[in-house]
């Protein structure tokens, strides 16, 4: 792979970022070939007197595509298939999924050296050139039941390829001749680009953003009074590598050349009659945004109502309204002639709910309900937002149910531990603020009823005794008490020492 060093780039809030590399071209490991492996071993064994030598020879075929083309390899084409545009500036093009597709093959035979040249071209010709391609088989490509057309000279097919299904295009010597381009030309008609993906709608086989590109040598040209319809056609220039132009001269005793068509659609080139972005820039009309054809008279109420929504870039169209029934509505777009005042309206749920109905004239202004619905169409047609939405409403709609199942529980436990405090003010009560509930619960009215200060009282759990020696450590010797436990435990690794102490100081040990 050759980097030119072509970048295109774009400047987003202050950062350039990268959109483009363009390559010369991008060869394969291996291009498409039989391949030879061939080994040697000597094994040696002196207490034997073993010398031998092993050879063995291996081949593989590395296979690519050559008489016909997977729809899936293509990507885009352009000027777009059976479409009526002014085309007479582009040249046609094709992109392809391979990186690798247009250098996988030479045209010769022979081991390129230098910059490879493609195998592929895009060939442009007129319906009175050319006619469309045919379906037959590589068999009829490489041997035409007619002499007088040249076929590819192709070598190493196969009988298993010769019986496949192609495409293929019979070509006047004349006209091969005419737009065929030069061999030193074939590789600057196609190169390979890195394409930044982040903004293209992706096709669900492709993960990256590699590209090849083969572009014709021809524009499309047109009468001026008259539509030009073209074919295009993404050909195979393997075999022919001697009669590209300003090569051998083709013999006379043919009239054709065949060749195997991988890709083709059609386009109309229309005739250019000023319609050009330069002529329509100069002859904008600054007034444009205002209807022309306003009622010279405005003598009348209705008359001068009509005038002055025409002056606000309204027009009236047919408008059927949801019962079916048959009226007339307002419009404008977004770009208008005059400067509204902010109204502050409130987000609409519905397009419905964006329509402005004029009581006095009975009409319904639907701009702001166009508008909704149009940005609805666009946010839903784009998978990644739409995607987003849907996880954002279902992310709420989690939040909303535990806000309401949070706010149940706080007014259960809050008549329950029988508590008036209010721990987050006008806030709504979440996880936080039931927590700090029960932890109020528990150390003060709960810690009261469980151990109470007053002797008088009874607990409201009656304390245990396992061990049966409440009441009876005085009379028992060498028995502690809980408060000398405890002073015993701070003690640490010297707790033996302090045991004895302790018993000395109690028992006179």
């Amino acid at each position: 792979m050759k980097n030119s060093e072509f970048l295109i780039k774009s400047t987003v809030d202050g950062k350039e970022d990268p959109q483009m590399q363009l390559y010369d071209y991008c060869l394969p490991p291996l291009t498409s070939a039989t391949y030879t492996i061939e080994t040697e071993q000597q094994v040696v064994w002196n207490k034997k007197s073993l010398n031998e030598t092993y050879n063995k020879q291996q081949q593989f075929l590395v296979d690519g595509p050559r008489f016909t083309l997977d729809p899936s390899m293509v990507y885009s084409i352009f000027p777009p298939a059976n479409k009526q545009g002014h085309y007479e500036n582009n040249l046609p093009h094709i992109v392809l999924t391979k990186r690798t597709l247009p250098w996988e093959r030479t045209i010769d035979d022979k081991q390129q050296t230098g910059p490879p040249t493609p195998w592929l071209a895009v060939l442009l010709f007129t319906e009175e050139e050319v006619s469309k391609a045919q379906n037959s088989t590589v068999a009829k490509l490489l041997t035409p039941d007619d002499d007088s057309i040249l076929p590819p000279d192709v070598k190493d097919v196969t009988d298993e390829q010769k019986a496949l299904q192609c495409l293929i295009v019979d070509v006047s010597t004349d006209t091969f001749n005419d737009i065929v381009p030069a061999k030193d030309e074939l590789r600057y008609l196609a190169h390979c680009r890195e394409v930044d993906m982040a903004n293209k709608e992706l096709r669900g086989d492709i993960e990256d953003g590699w590209f090849s590109v083969v572009v014709g040598n021809r524009f499309p040209v047109t009468d001026k009074n008259e539509n030009t319809s073209y074919i295009a056609c993404l050909v195979s220039l393997e075999g022919f590598s001697e009669y590209l132009h300003g090569g051998t001269a083709i013999p006379d005793t043919y009239k054709k050349v065949r060749m195997a068509v991988l890709a083709t659609w059609s386009f109309t080139v229309l005739p250019a009659k000023g319609e050009t972005f330069g002529n329509l820039a100069q002859n904008l009309d600054n007034c444009s945004l205002r209807l022309q054809n306003k009622p010279e008279q405005t003598e009348s109420e209705e008359e001068k109502l009509v005038a002055a929504a025409f002056h606000d870039g309204y027009v009236a169209l047919n408008y059927d309204t949801r019962g079916g029934e048959h009226t007339a509505a307002w419009y404008r777009g977004p770009c208008i002639p005059v400067k509204l005042n902010n109204a502050n309206l409130e987000p609409f749920f519905s397009a419905e709910t964006g329509m402005i109905y004029d009581k006095t004239t009975g009409l319904f202004d639907v701009s702001y309900a166009v508008a909704w619905q149009i940005g609805r169409l666009l946010a839903l047609s784009d998978s990644d937002f739409a995607v987003g939405l849907m996880k954002w409403r279902k992310e709420q709609k989690v939040g909303q149910n535990l806000q309401l199942e949070q706010q149940k529980a706080y007014n259960r436990l809050k008549g329950a531990f029988e508590t008036n405090i209010n721990l987050l003010g006008n806030k709504a009560p979440n996880k936080k603020a039931i927590s700090y509930m029960i932890r109020d619960f528990l150390t003060t009215s709960f810690v009261q009823k469980v151990c109470p200060q007053d002797n008088i009282k009874q607990p409201l759990v009656k304390k245990a005794d396992p061990t049966g020696t409440e009441n009876r450590i005085a009379g028992l010797p060498g028995l502690l008490n809980q408060q000398q436990v405890v002073e015993l435990l701070k003690h640490g690794s010297n707790i033996a020492h302090k045991m004895k102490e302790i018993l000395k100081e109690k028992h006179n040990y």
